[in-house]
């Protein structure tokens, strides 16, 4: 993925990760509900397209390809949106709430003792 030009999703799990690296992506199905959101952010954005059409996915990844430019603003677009430090950030919270937890129920009661 980090020496690619685009990314073509068959399922919007790697969103995240496109975007982190600046690739324009396109979506081609996605799990209704779930991955619904995905796919606004991809977008309202502006960084990638959504089709489950083998010809026009082709098509558009064609134009994508013939205009660099366009290719340098969606990837732009993808990177204002990307989050790299995300896993970190969600480590951090977790280290922090369970720090505080720990303050609230005393540093010798672990969760799992707790009786909820």
């Amino acid at each position: 993925m980090y020496n690619s030009t685009f990314f073509i999703f068959f399922f919007t799990g790697t969103i995240a990760e496109a975007a982190t690296l600046g690739l324009p992506v396109m979506m081609t199905s996605y799990l209704p509900g779930q991955e619904a959101g995905n796919v606004d952010i991809v977008l309202e954005n502006d960084f990638g397209a959504y089709n489950d059409k083998p010809i026009e996915i082709a098509q558009k990844v064609t134009a994508w390809l013939k205009d660099p430019e366009l290719c340098a603003q969606m990837s732009r677009r993808a990177v204002a949106v990307g989050r790299p430090n995300a896993a970190a950030d969600i480590v951090i919270d977790i280290g922090t709430s369970a720090n505080a937890w720990k303050v609230l129920n005393g540093n010798s009661k672990r969760m799992t003792d707790v009786e909820w």
